[in-house]
């Protein structure tokens, strides 16, 4: 399923040093140009105290990474009717 099949927008990505920042920007712009993200999608770069949503990646891979590695799955049981866990293969 694609983002925009979602009702996403507006996609965060966390800010990084400048220089892993220019890489993403001509990233977006050379993914943009194979027409793999539509044009409408809006895509800023934030720092994560100026948008609280970037936090929520970080909480999110907590809760999975105390349930997968610890073995205590108290954190991912309080927000897991919100996660949709996939199996994806790694190169």
């Amino acid at each position: 399923m694609l983002l925009a099949d979602m009702g996403v927008s507006r996609v965060f990505l966390e800010e990084r040093h400048p220089s892993l920042n220019e890489r993403d920007k001509r990233l977006i712009d050379a993914i943009r140009g194979k027409k793999l993200i539509p044009a409408e999608l809006r895509i800023d770069i934030q720092r994560p105290s100026e948008e609280p949503m970037l936090w929520m990646p970080d909480i999110v891979a907590g809760a999975v990474g105390a349930d997968r590695v610890r073995r205590d799955p108290q954190y991912l049981d309080a927000i897991r009717s919100m996660v949709e866990e996939h199996d994806i293969p790694l190169r």
